[in-house]
């Protein structure tokens, strides 16, 4: 059983357990078209909302009932580029934050822990922040938009 909108509001249907095998079929490929036809507008809605929030470089857009906002997401970093930061701090250091490559059942590309590594800039000063500013990937924020608790209001 399924529910469905009339005009005393949902409403439960046994429709499905009466229809035809074409009539099922026929729904099936309906709801499938529909699904990706408010897909794509939904795609397009969101570029467009995300389009207009960066262009005013805002992170955030006040609504009473949603939350929307720009996740730029976590800082990925060009590992080639950040080996010059090896040469400037102490091993011990580098050695927090660096995995070097490792075979387990597959082969594990080396890495740092960015957690770790992410106060290097004001530590060690402007020319590891250099070398970060060097190694930072472009990257696209994700747009968050969800429904607010009831009683959230604008802030």
């Amino acid at each position: 059983m399924t529910t469905v909108n009339s005009s005393e509001g949902w409403v439960r249907s046994d429709w499905y357990t009466t229809a035809t095998d074409a009539e099922l079929a026929d729904a099936i490929v309906i709801t499938k078209r529909s699904i990706a036809f408010f897909q794509a507008d939904q795609g397009r809605a969101e570029q467009e909302l995300t389009n207009r929030l960066q262009s005013r470089n805002a992170l955030e857009l006040l609504h009473p009932t949603l939350e929307i906002k720009l996740d730029p997401g976590t800082p990925k970093y060009f590992l080639p580029t950040m080996y010059k930061v090896k040469e400037i701090i102490s091993p011990e250091e580098w050695a927090k934050a660096f995995t070097p490559e490792h075979e387990e059942t597959v082969l594990v590309e080396a890495k740092l822990d960015m957690k770790k590594a992410r106060h290097w800039p004001k530590r060690f000063g402007k020319d590891v922040a250099a070398i970060f500013e060097e190694a930072l990937l472009p990257s696209v924020p994700r747009l968050v938009v969800k429904a607010k608790e009831p009683g959230e209001g604008l802030r």
